[in-house]
């Protein structure tokens, strides 16, 4: 035995108190190495559907809201995932779109209801030896199919039913279920933002612009994930709200500009009460009448309304109660978090590698002895794979606004020097009232407060325009 092992046992044995606590400690280090190596593992196994990748989650949300764009009921994907976890033991690379659809039947009712009604016609009959034309009616009665979510046990008695899974896998499937898998999702999806949707950012950043709610792009965003994940042309299913029927807009631009308009106007009249304008988006304005006097929105105030409204029309349901759950989970309130998606350090170190670099309207590659203010921040950053190009107007405009009390080393300072355009001059803010950007004296960095009160030899003050952040690559 070494020598130090005896001592400690010496002093442990001479002194009760220590053993005992010893003797505690070493069990509970014991146990925690079995929770830690064991448990654990087995736990997240049997817990989580092991998706490898982005695609995984996305094959079943896509297909989710595929059936919900035929039949206008919404299932939930996870549910759709959790049996196949089961189904196909975690590996998903065995699961298709076609696979995934197949899945409609167990959970969806479909219903064929008689719609009853009379129709008229003109019909000719010789009357006293004339022709007369006369209005008859006619039962010109039809069948239509509406469409009903199954309760997830009779899902789950349908699938036994059928064979699909045994019941003694019921608990495993209900087992997935114990986690949200909405969070899996969107952690490898990055955000839950698919591309079609990214790419109409430029577009919804432009007319929340001009209605002034550009800091709610990112909700906006997800609101379009939500209505459409980007795949149709009338992507915020806004043609209603204009007073048109259902998908009536052809192509995105359209549909933008009267849902961010139409968004803008609930937000207005919900107080910017942002949970209260988005269920309002989805049952209509009415709703915020209905609930502001009840204490503003709640999943209890959503389920009154729509029942009311659904028994006022004789419907078996009226819009989607869960739908401000439904947009959030594709939220991703990137200017709240205070970090930025790259390495502050790393550029601004690059950044400073140019100090002294004269100063050349139009130049672009300081390695090269000349720059402009843009041209530093779009030969910077492209060397980290973020592509923020153009004049400091056009970089304006791809960057997202931060208030100015929340504004992180690493956000785009702006400011307007002179000339015809409103941006003319950007830089990077590095923190304590500086900014590094290329001005008349070359690379340097410059004070914020100071170049928001001077003004120059012209006689031109400088105006300062805010901070913004580079949310995307």
């Amino acid at each position: 035995m070494p020598v130090w092992l005896a001592r400690i046992g010496l002093q442990l044995a001479s002194d009760p108190d220590k053993l005992v606590k010893a003797i505690m400690i070493i069990m509970m280090l014991f146990v925690l190495i079995i929770v830690v190596v064991f448990i654990v593992p087995i736990m997240i196994f049997k817990h989580v559907p092991l998706g490898k990748s982005a695609s995984d989650f996305n094959l079943y949300i896509e297909t989710a809201k595929r059936i919900e764009r035929e039949t206008d009921v919404l299932i939930n994907w996870q549910q759709v995932m959790a049996v196949d976890a089961v189904v196909l033991e975690q590996d998903f690379s065995k699961s298709s779109s076609s696979h995934v659809y197949n899945y409609k039947k167990y959970f969806i009712r479909e219903v064929e209801v008689k719609v009853e009604q009379t129709c008229s016609r003109d019909v000719q009959r010789e009357v006293d030896g004339e022709i007369e034309t006369i209005s008859e009616s006619y039962d010109c009665s039809y069948y239509k199919t509406e469409y009903y979510a199954r309760d997830w046990n009779e899902v789950l008695s349908m699938l036994v039913s059928d064979r699909i899974i045994t019941r003694a896998k019921i608990e495993d499937v209900n087992r997935y279920l114990t986690i949200d898998l909405t969070a899996l999702a969107m952690m490898v999806e990055g955000g839950g933002l698919s591309i079609e949707v990214r790419e109409l950012e430029p577009i919804v950043r432009q007319y929340a612009r001009q209605y002034g709610i550009e800091d709610k792009v990112p909700l906006l965003l997800a609101l379009i994930q939500q209505e459409s994940g980007g795949r149709i042309p009338d992507v915020m299913q806004s043609s209603e709200s204009a007073g048109l029927p259902r998908n009536s807009y052809t192509n995105p631009v359209d549909s933008i500009a009267q849902g961010v308009k139409y968004f803008s106007q609930v937000l207005t009249t919900a107080g910017g009460e942002e949970k209260l304008a988005l269920q309002a988006y989805n049952f209509g304005i009415g709703f915020i009448g209905f609930a502001l006097p009840r204490g503003g929105y709640s999943k209890e105030t959503a389920v009154a309304f729509s029942m009311l409204q659904a028994n006022r029309l004789g419907w078996d349901s009226y819009g989607d109660v869960n739908y401000v759950e439904h947009v959030m989970r594709y939220y991703s309130p990137i200017l709240a978090s205070g970090e930025q998606i790259f390495s502050v350090n790393d550029v601004y170190q690059e950044m400073r590698n140019y100090l002294g670099v004269k100063y050349q309207l139009g130049a672009r590659n300081p390695d090269r002895g000349y720059v402009d203010c843009s041209g530093l921040m779009e030969f910077v950053f492209a060397k980290f794979g973020i592509n923020i190009r153009g004049t400091a107007q056009m970089q304006f405009d791809m960057t997202t606004p931060v208030a100015e009390s929340a504004a992180q080393p690493g956000d785009l300072v702006f400011f307007y020097t002179g000339g015809d355009r409103t941006i003319s001059h950007v830089g990077m803010y590095i923190g304590n009232d500086k900014f590094i950007n290329a001005n008349s004296k070359g690379v340097s960095e410059s004070s914020v407060s100071g170049w928001k009160n001077y003004t120059d030899s012209n006689g031109v003050k400088y105006i300062f325009h805010g901070y913004r952040r580079i949310t995307s690559k």
